[in-house]
């Protein structure tokens, strides 16, 4: 494993960059994703190339930071992760992962969880995290269990799915 924090032999997690801007546009603007992303309409290009270019990655600041998830081997985009509502009083924050439908199922979305968790509680000191899942996305739930997240608590009908709601499931990681 290299010894950079932000990388393993597969993966790395960088900032975002404006070469970065029509991979979000597109995974933004799928609009299959929105109802798991709090999202209700599409993003324009200058909103998207306007964030990057104005990114704040000081989690201490804003509260939130964003990464690309990369393929080390081909600097590939292949999808982001989110630390975000950081409660720096009591050590903790959200994390949402996203990966491209072309990546899923092989065992990137661990690889980047670990990271983003290691990088999380061990260099910026988050004491727990805490992931919102739709009970419906069973492959989030074994990914988030895989790297050490336990359920906590349920939210009823949180997530709406067109005119039919499911529940929403709340893990948390507290590294041990």
């Amino acid at each position: 494993m290299n010894n950079d924090i932000l990388c393993n032999n597969i993966l790395q997690l960088r900032a975002i960059e404006v070469t970065d801007v029509d991979t979000l546009l597109a995974w933004e603007n799928d609009s299959s994703q929105w109802d798991s992303c709090n999202t209700s309409a599409p993003f324009s290009r200058k909103q998207l190339w306007d964030y990057a270019v104005n990114y704040n990655n000081n989690i201490f600041e804003t509260g939130a930071i964003r990464m690309m998830v990369v393929k080390r081997d081909t600097a590939t985009p292949i999808g982001c992760v989110d630390v975000f509502d950081f409660n720096r009083f009591h050590n903790r924050a959200f994390v949402g992962l996203y990966i491209d439908a072309l990546h899923r199922g092989k065992g990137y979305g661990v690889s980047a969880m670990n990271l983003t968790l290691h990088y999380a509680c061990h260099f910026l000191g988050i004491h727990q995290i805490v992931a919102e899942v739709d009970i419906l996305n069973s492959a989030s739930i074994r990914m988030l269990r895989s790297c050490g997240f336990t359920e906590c608590g349920s939210l009823r009908q949180w997530f709406r799915h067109g005119s039919q709601y499911s529940d929403g499931l709340l893990m948390q990681y507290i590294p041990q």
